[in-house]
């Protein structure tokens, strides 16, 4: 899409108006007390956003923010160049989207970590990680004005052997609180160049390409708990919903026992990671647990493949002993 120049500039001049009193640009921990304007600037302002030098559009959502940059033309139209989400609850960039790219589907558990890797691919995505960790952590702080320390990074891999994903998540078993691909440097490109960006966690009608939302998922979470559990699930409120990308067995109850061998549970788990991977967990609670005299407390289980909406395993409740 491509707009005169003319409403360019007046975009541009109603984006700027507001710099003169800002701060400049830099790492931003905390967004509250930053405008939509001085978000925009500053992303603009580092290298791994490319040719972006302007505003294209601006749309007010109901909970967020949308922002289209744009990069000048020699004939004087501009080009759009990304698209940014702010949320209006955090000021928090949490969705970012250069023209035209769609971030890739998840690889599979071991292919993501590299398990699968010959001795010399591990060697190279090793020392491709010292590299290039830290400039992932230190371009999420400036993208989103978060603190990368209070998430475990991974630097994973995608089906393009030039493009990386960062997977911020809030704990080392691949509970994930947002994703970041970027293209790393190559002959023509002296720096890395983020590519897109997805919170799955903070506005949860927000995603990552390909797979559901959190509203998706909790959606079909709930509608499967209750027509399992029936009438026990009507009054069922939601605990908890994380989206997993690994280890996504962990947080699944399954018996060994109720298979014929140990070969056929090991062949079973050895499927379902290569299978059911990203996952989001649904777990969801009967307030009326909290009644005085209720002794037992009960939680229930939807296990949602990211990718199709299918159910992993069918849905389950477990018991816990209130106050314990």
């Amino acid at each position: 899409m491509k707009h005169v120049i003319a409403l360019s500039v007046v975009l541009v001049l109603i984006l700027f108006s507001s710099f003169a009193a800002g701060e400049e640009a830099g790492t931003l921990f905390s967004r509250d007390d930053h405008p939509i304007e001085e978000i925009v600037r500053s992303v603009m302002e580092y290298p791994w956003s490319g040719e972006m030098n302007c505003v294209n559009d601006r749309v007010d959502h109901e909970t967020f923010t949308e922002v289209v940059l744009g990069s000048d033309c020699p004939d004087g139209t501009i080009n759009d160049a990304a698209t940014i989400l702010v949320s209006k609850s955090t000021g928090r960039v949490i969705w970012y989207r250069r023209t035209g790219y769609r971030m890739p589907e998840f690889l599979n558990e071991n292919d993501l970590l590299g398990l699968n890797d010959d001795r010399e691919t591990a060697r190279v995505w090793r020392d491709l990680e010292n590299s290039w960790l830290d400039w992932g952590k230190e371009t999420f702080a400036q993208l989103t004005g978060d603190d990368p320390g209070r998430y475990y990074c991974e630097f994973l891999r995608c089906r393009d052997e030039n493009t990386v994903l960062f997977a911020f998540c809030n704990d080392h078993h691949g509970e994930l609180h947002a994703a970041m691909i970027c293209a790393l440097p190559d002959a023509e490109q002296p720096e890395p160049l983020l590519m897109a960006y997805a919170d799955v966690e903070t506005d949860p009608s927000v995603g990552y390409d390909g797979c559901l939302t959190a509203d998706q998922a909790t959606d079909i979470g709930t509608k499967a708990l209750r027509e399992t559990f029936c009438d026990a699930a009507d009054h069922l409120v939601l605990d908890l919903r994380s989206m997993v990308i690994y280890d996504a067995l962990l947080y699944i109850e399954i018996d060994p026992d109720g298979f014929e061998s140990e070969d056929a549970y090991w062949a079973f788990l050895d499927e379902k990671r290569n299978t059911c991977t990203p996952l989001w967990i649904i777990r969801m609670i009967d307030p009326r647990d909290d009644l005085p005299g209720v002794e037992t407390g009960h939680e229930y289980w939807a296990f949602v493949n990211a990718q199709t909406g299918e159910l992993v395993v069918p849905p389950a409740v477990t018991e816990y002993e209130i106050g314990w």
